[in-house]
């Protein structure tokens, strides 16, 4: 026959199932042998004697049945009793089991509480970090921004004086140009004054009057620029002048 759990085959004679200790439904059990049920016939009439030992035979037939029903109650409840303990040690297993798992898990659980203490300083420590990090960054940037700033300002003050530089270059290209057109306007007055002062020293003398009769060029050292006259170099000589020593006349 077949267990009505896991429907693997029991032995005839088993109670339980070995593979899952599935007590054996009371259909499938093997039931006590009944006592075989005897006719009722009706008895012939015999003598009085004959009748006691008849009635004597039915006492000892009926006590047999008494008995037989006894035994099959007495076989019912050991098969209960049996039953009982059955499920009484797989109960017992099964909380074995079951405690043996609670072992387990109770030591998972510290391990797991073991890992999340380390989990958590790690995290604490990591946040930490993260917040040392984040303070130098924020101090990174004010300096960051402070720097920016204060390059900024130079920058303008840079500017400001190149615009200032600049006007001033300005200035000066148009100073230099004004310069330039009054060097070019002397030059050539220069230019002119040369060309008579070269004419003065070409032909031209100065007598002085301190009776030395000599007459001198205007760059002459001994030429005092005081009381003079200016002659032609000719007409000079025509008056009785001669050159002075000093600077040949």
């Amino acid at each position: 026959m077949r267990c009505i759990k896991c429907g693997r085959e029991i032995a005839d004679d088993e109670l339980f199932c070995t593979a899952c200790a599935a007590p054996v439904t009371e259909k499938e059990l093997p039931r006590p042998a009944a006592a075989p049920k005897i006719p009722k016939q009706k008895p012939p009439r015999l003598p009085a004697k004959r009748r006691r030992s008849g009635g004597l035979i039915a006492a000892v037939v009926a006590l047999s049945l008494l008995l037989a029903l006894c035994a099959g109650y007495i076989a019912m409840d050991l098969f209960s009793v049996g039953t009982i303990r059955a499920n009484l040690r797989v109960r017992e297993a099964d909380l074995t089991l079951r405690e043996e798992a609670a072992d387990t898990l109770e030591q998972r659980a510290a391990i797991a509480e073991t890992e999340l203490q380390t989990v958590t300083a790690e995290k604490t420590e990591l946040q930490s970090r993260l917040d040392e990090l984040k303070s130098q960054l924020s101090d990174a940037e004010a300096s960051m921004y402070q720097d920016t700033y204060d390059k900024q300002l130079e920058l303008d003050q840079v500017v400001s004086e190149n615009e200032t530089l600049y006007n001033m270059v300005e200035t000066l290209e148009a100073d230099k140009q004004a310069l330039q057109k009054s060097v070019t306007s002397l030059t050539t007055r220069a230019g002119t004054l040369q060309t008579k002062a070269d004419f003065l020293d070409t032909y031209c003398v100065f007598v002085e009057n301190d009776g030395t009769n000599y007459y001198h060029t205007y760059s002459c050292a001994a030429f005092t620029k005081k009381s003079f006259w200016c002659y032609s170099r000719k007409l000079a000589e025509s008056y009785g002048y001669t050159a002075c020593p000093i600077c040949g006349g």
